[in-house]
């Protein structure tokens, strides 16, 4: 979780179940107000250049001046933005 002024960005990492899909898992506003912002694996929402989700994780990576990415994630990710 990332706080910033009013804005909190939460990452979700959560396993794929394909006995788990229905529309409610793809809603883009939850009912407490929360935008998902992106959502996708890891390699997907890297694809994204201009996305969030790559700036934060390239910040991340030039701060640490380490890569962190020990092999492929297959689980999905969610980027929430509560205002």
């Amino acid at each position: 979780t990332i706080r910033y002024a009013n804005t909190i960005f939460v990452l979700s990492n959560r396993e794929r179940s394909d006995n788990n899909n229905n529309n409610n898992n793809n809603n883009k506003i939850n009912n407490e107000g929360s935008y998902i912002i992106e959502q996708g694996t890891h390699d997907s929402l890297m694809k994204n250049k201009n996305g969030i989700y790559h700036l934060m994780i390239n910040n991340q990576k030039i701060s640490s001046n380490k890569s962190s990415n020990n092999g492929n994630d297959n689980g999905s990710m969610e980027m929430i933005m509560d205002r």
